[in-house]
């Protein structure tokens, strides 16, 4: 498809009104003194909150349960590297869902529900859109989060008072890391912007085959024994309302690279391939091409991807650029918005980059639907979720 992208809306038919309980918290923090024992109740604090603020702009048919643990990614770093230690102490935190659905085909349910079947969809996401539960291991939740308990995190108790974990902690400074103390980080404006990572906002665009050169749009699926690569999995429906700056949607670059990939599984099949197997036969297709120039066009060109979605105030179709650099960025290309053009805004929510030193509640610019930015809820109610409006 050439020229401007037009955007389609799907409708996504919802009932209106909460559940009885919109989320469920498995909250985990190692505690056992009177400083750590504060630390996780605050840390339990703003974990609530984020979701609080979650809830109110979803209408979520069926609770999410989100599985979320504070502890230290130095302390838990197995490296013998002591750069390695010095590396994970630069990392906040992240979160992912846990589950993701696919169906083979159509059926009256996913017609019903808007599902466009070529792509997979995020646990949170496919409770909300379906009539009947999609079911799969309970105990695995939705999504799970993660924070490094390193960091100097600023917290606040119920009466408002302000904590920062380094001296609540007892913590030793450590410049040029998130235990800096020159810098604070409010844990709530960490944990909603991971949460929202965690419903879905997150392209499978990736390096998945460990060479930097060839961007895929989602990973390798195992064989059933796991003992080899069989092809590529379906995309993320994020990854749905990608498109490059000049008019052309990603979907054509994803349909060439899958199709490569099942002819790269039909040559390489039989009883004795491994992984190399396929991905020798995928390196030698033309869909190695068109994954290279992704990587070199767009994955580390700054400004030339964008994604489409349904303003929902205008109700009419906009994009918004998404973040590159001149390097592929672990867990940042690609799927947050851009850092420079929604710095200062309403939106700095989802940009790669946190804001340092101050309260989610006081930054400003602030969006009339408060910190999550209309941008960042717009594109939620594109991939299906009811938006409470």
């Amino acid at each position: 498809m050439t020229g401007r992208p037009r955007f389609d809306l799907v409708h996504h038919p919802h009932k209106r009104g909460l559940s009885p309980a919109s989320h469920q918290l498995d909250f985990h923090c190692a505690n056992g003194t009177a400083q750590l024992t504060t630390f996780c109740s605050l840390a339990e604090l703003a974990a609530n909150r984020a979701l609080s603020r979650i809830t109110a702009a979803i209408r979520f048919r069926r609770p999410i349960q989100v599985t979320f643990n504070i502890t230290s990614f130095c302390a838990n770093s197995t490296s013998a590297d002591p750069s390695h230690c010095l590396q994970s102490s630069k990392t906040l935190g992240l979160a992912s869902p846990t589950k993701w659905y696919s169906w083979d085909h159509h059926t009256t349910d996913t017609v019903a529900a808007g599902i466009d079947v070529d792509y997979v969809y995020p646990s949170a996401l496919a409770k909300q859109l379906l009539a009947q539960d999609p079911g799969g291991p309970a105990n695995d939740g939705d999504i799970a989060a993660v924070f490094n308990s390193d960091c100097n995190w600023l917290m606040k108790d119920h009466d408002g008072r302000i904590y920062r974990s380094l001296a609540l902690l007892n913590r030793t400074n450590q410049a040029g890391t998130c235990s800096d103390s020159t810098v604070s980080y409010d844990l709530e404006q960490i944990v909603l912007h991971e949460l929202i990572h965690g419903l879905g906002f997150l392209s499978s665009w990736y390096p998945w085959l460990g060479n930097a050169s060839v961007l895929l749009p989602s990973q390798p699926i195992m064989s059933s024994n796991h003992a080899a690569y069989i092809g590529l999995t379906k995309p993320y429906i994020f990854n749905k309302w990608m498109a490059t700056v000049d008019g052309q949607w990603l979907r054509r670059y994803e349909l060439a690279i899958l199709r490569a990939s099942d002819a790269a599984a039909q040559t390489s099949a039989g009883p004795d391939r491994t992984s190399e197997t396929w991905m020798d036969a995928f390196m030698a297709s033309p869909g190695r091409v068109l994954a290279e120039k992704m990587m070199s066009n767009y994955g580390t060109r700054p400004g030339r991807l964008v994604v489409w979605f349904n303003d929902t105030e205008t109700r009419r179709g906009r994009y918004a650029r998404l973040f590159a650099s001149s390097q592929f960025l672990d867990g940042s290309t690609l799927s947050h918005i851009d850092a420079s053009s929604y710095q200062g805004t309403a939106e700095f929510l989802m940009r790669p980059y946190a804001t340092g030193n101050v309260l989610l509640d006081d930054y400003i610019p602030r969006g009339r639907r408060g910190p999550i930015g209309r941008i960042a809820l717009s594109i939620l109610a594109t991939m299906g979720y009811p938006i409470a409006m």
